[in-house]
């Protein structure tokens, strides 16, 4: 402050100027270095929270497969000649158990399909408290980066309540694989969510 004073006012706010720019800048690179962690984070123990329940039901699902095989085998080898009612499938195999394999392949289907993005739905709530104001930091981005510029410009939109949901065209290039697959079967959620 005091090797400023020496500076006629014109230079000396041209200065300040020039470090209220700078600081700025620096401020918003922590600030996008801080999401990121908090991202990868977040990913993290997401996808450890997946693999813990996607092998316990790994588990349950090959028992699960082997009750419907069963079952199967039954039917196949029942009688042509004698009709089958739901009594005599009863008596051969255990109704409950076959009812409670059914549904570990439904549980063990959708965690392969898109159970990595619901548990990250989840925990979007924690997310989104500070999000729709990192949102609005202005960004600048590499050339070749615009359609994750559009992307957020639909997201501010969003929140603006300019749009209801997500357009067709929305970029989803920048999304991670394995988030894109569900995508498609989670876009009614992250349209209400977002």
């Amino acid at each position: 402050a005091k090797d400023m004073k020496r500076f006629k006012d014109h230079k000396l706010y041209a200065l300040m100027v020039c470090f209220l720019l700078e600081s700025r800048k620096i401020l918003l690179d922590h600030l996008v270095k801080m999401h990121d962690q908090y991202m990868t984070e977040l990913c993290r123990q997401t996808k450890n929270s997946h693999d813990k329940k996607h092998k316990e039901f790994r588990k349950r699902q090959k028992k699960a497969i082997d009750a419907v095989l069963d079952t199967t085998h039954v039917l196949l080898e029942w009688p042509d000649e004698q009709p089958l009612y739901k009594n005599d499938l009863w008596q051969r195999i255990d109704e409950k158990h076959l009812l409670a394999s059914i549904d570990d392949l439904h549980i063990f289907k959708r965690l392969e399909e898109c159970g990595y993005c619901d548990l990250l739905l989840t925990r979007y709530p924690s997310l989104r408290k500070y999000f729709s104001d990192f949102i609005r930091l202005p960004f600048e981005v590499a050339k070749g980066s615009g359609p994750l510029i559009k992307a957020i410009q639909f997201v501010r939109q969003l929140d603006d309540g300019d749009l209801k949901k997500l357009p067709e065209n929305t970029p989803t290039a920048f999304i991670p694989r394995e988030l894109r697959r569900s995508l498609k079967d989670q876009t009614g959620n992250i349209n209400r969510n977002v």
